[in-house]
């Protein structure tokens, strides 16, 4: 087979396009793209000094084929397009889900706000990023907010200027109170003009501006409004500290690669108006030092989309050529200019070699924790009576406070990491509260649902612990074996006070686990993450059930009110108890007025 891969590559044009390699099942395991067919193709079959994770896919590649392009520019594009389809093992996959959020102000709104939306839109507002994610444009909206003295409440103006009493943001310093008229729309909108300045990274403009205005206030001894002006270009200063890093001009991202045979990453610092407004951290397979330039390309290829446009300036610490079919692309994607470059000295090239220092930093640690989370699960397999370390771990609990709303929860570690994207949820159908029976059916499903091949549910546990003791754990084993599978299964078992002490068995035999530091936190977190999964989802539906018997009930809380009383205050819980005032603020005041009487009815009652 090697032999006819050389002479098939060897067959090829000296024209763009893309190769896909696949398996002995045909499955794509890799695209890629190539200015010379034959060159880039034949590379593979001729050459024996591949780093690991090429010479794995070309040992594993039975087969490629070809698709012509006219252009480079092309072929980048199919290539993108194929690997969102096939997701192929060996090429760098990121997130499909990642979201990129914005901060929108619209201009046209008398008392415009700041919020986090997932995606810019059409429709006339301004919007500023994208962050790295929604933490850091929440962290954005907050600061400056607070700074600027801002509402974050959900009250709209005019409509809500004098209904209520301002809240206690107000009474602490940090908002102006606009519900209580204390500032004008003419200011108001003055410091949003000042948000959209921090935002651009304008900190310098905002500060003289505010410094001239305090000045010509205190002139004309308006001393009260001096002293406000005074006050907030403190706060502006203190958030330019907070977030100040020694960095670049205007908006932009540096982009840096490690890359070695123990592991390699990728870290990209997110600049906004000079200063660095987010970090992330992205694992790729390992590879070999001078496969640096070849990882950034694919990473950039993949990381900036429709739904995340590159800024005007992306810097790289390594690229494989000179990128300009890259820059092209990037351009096409943000519809304006890109500057695509290595920098190789001054200012911009420390930035890079910041970045690749990071990503050195982040392998370094995880590299570290996964030595001794390996460890554990060495120690983990070794106790359970496996020969060799369990790859993937499932921990079960049930939860539920009466008959109805038991659930289950189902967690995952894959070598020693959660696997958040493989929990399950089950909702129990067998009526009573027995905690066993429902154990019983949930892993009775499990195997059930790994049997047929489902999604989510077609890979195989080494391992099974349940949150419970020897019980739950027999019904566990039995349901298990019945289903023709020899998977270990254990309870894990706390001591008085709450930390998980032993495994156990279906005989009710204990295996300790205070010897060990590393396994004993490995299996507490284990137990901890699952009752708090299976807790969370039960808390949910008892509340949806609880929100369906009690608010649907209530004169003039309709689907709407009800689903945005939920959203804010978060529960039902929340909701029962927030004040008649609190609730005012989202529904009108005599609906507030029957939601509080309700439930003090209800209290009463009980």
């Amino acid at each position: 087979m090697p032999d006819e891969r050389r002479t098939k590559a060897a067959a090829l044009p000296l024209t763009p396009g893309v190769y896909i390699m696949r398996d002995r099942e045909g499955k794509v395991i890799y695209v890629g793209k190539a200015k010379k067919l034959k060159n880039r193709v034949s590379q593979y079959f001729a050459r024996t000094d591949h780093p690991r994770k090429v010479a794995n896919m070309v040992r594993n590649a039975a087969d490629f084929e070809v698709i012509l392009t006219d252009t480079e520019l092309e072929a980048l594009v199919l290539e993108n397009n194929l690997i969102k389809k096939y997701k192929p093992k060996y090429n760098i996959l990121l997130k499909d889900d990642k979201g990129y959020p914005f901060v929108r102000i619209d201009p046209r709104e008398e008392y415009p706000r700041l919020t986090v939306e997932g995606k810019r839109e059409k429709d006339g507002a301004r919007y500023f990023g994208p962050y790295g994610g929604r933490a850091a444009a929440h962290f954005a909206v907050e600061t400056i907010g607070e700074a600027l003295r801002l509402p974050a409440c959900s009250r709209r103006f005019p409509r809500d200027i004098g209904r209520g009493r301002p809240c206690i943001r107000s009474q602490i310093g940090r908002c102006d109170a606009p519900c209580a008229g204390r500032i004008t729309a003419e200011e108001y909108r003055r410091r949003i003009s000042e948000a959209e300045k921090l935002l651009q990274g304008r900190t310098g403009e905002l500060l003289s501006e505010l410094e001239k205005d305090m000045l010509a206030a205190a002139e004309e001894m308006q001393f009260e409004r001096a002293a406000g002006l005074r006050d907030r270009m403190n706060a502006v200063r203190k958030l330019e500290e907070k977030q100040k890093i020694v960095g670049g001009d205007g908006n932009m991202d540096i982009i840096g690669v490690h890359a070695a045979p123990e592991g390699s990453g990728i870290a990209v610092l997110h600049y906004m108006g000079g200063t660095l407004a987010d970090k992330e951290f992205f694992s790729v397979p390992a590879a070999s030092g001078e496969e640096a330039g070849e990882l950034a390309e694919e990473f950039i290829a993949r990381f900036y989309h429709e739904e995340h446009t590159p800024p005007p300036t992306v810097l790289v610490s390594a690229l494989a050529d000179g990128g300009e079919v890259l820059t092209a692309h990037l351009r096409s994607l943000a519809e304006r200019q890109v500057e695509l470059s290595v920098p190789e000295r001054g200012k911009r090239r420390a930035l890079a070699l910041m970045a690749c220092e990071n990503a050195a930093e982040e392998i370094s640690r995880r590299a570290s924790a996964a030595r001794k989370s390996g460890k554990a699960l060495a120690e983990l397999g070794e106790l359970v009576g496996l020969s060799v370390p369990p790859h993937r771990v499932e921990a079960y609990d049930i939860s539920n406070t009466g008959d109805v709303g038991i659930v289950a929860g189902m967690v995952v570690l894959e070598d020693g990491r959660p696997a958040k994207s493989q929990y399950r949820k089950f909702r129990i159908r067998a009526e009573g509260q027995d905690d066993v029976r429902a154990m019983g059916e949930t892993l009775s499903r499990r195997m059930a649902e790994y049997k047929a091949g489902s999604p989510g549910f077609d890979r195989r546990p080494d391992l099974i612990l349940i949150d419970g003791g020897e019980t739950q754990t027999a019904e566990a084993l039995r349901v298990v074996r019945e289903a023709g599978e020899s998977i270990p299964v254990f309870g894990m078992k706390k001591d008085e006070h709450h930390r998980t002490r032993a495994l156990c068995d279906a005989q009710g035999g204990e295996y300790a686990l205070t010897a060990s530091p590393g396994l004993f936190a490995l299996v507490g977190s284990l137990q901890e993450e699952v009752h708090r999964y299976a807790v969370t989802f039960h808390r949910t539906v008892r509340d949806s059930r609880l929100a369906k018997s009690v608010l649907d009930d209530i004169p003039g809380v309709g689907p709407a009110r009800k689903k945005a009383l939920l959203k804010h205050f978060g529960s039902l819980r929340a909701v029962k108890a927030a004040s008649q005032e609190a609730l005012a603020e989202i529904v009108p005041a005599p609906v507030a007025a029957a939601i509080r009487a309700r439930f003090e009815e209800r209290k009463e009652k009980t």
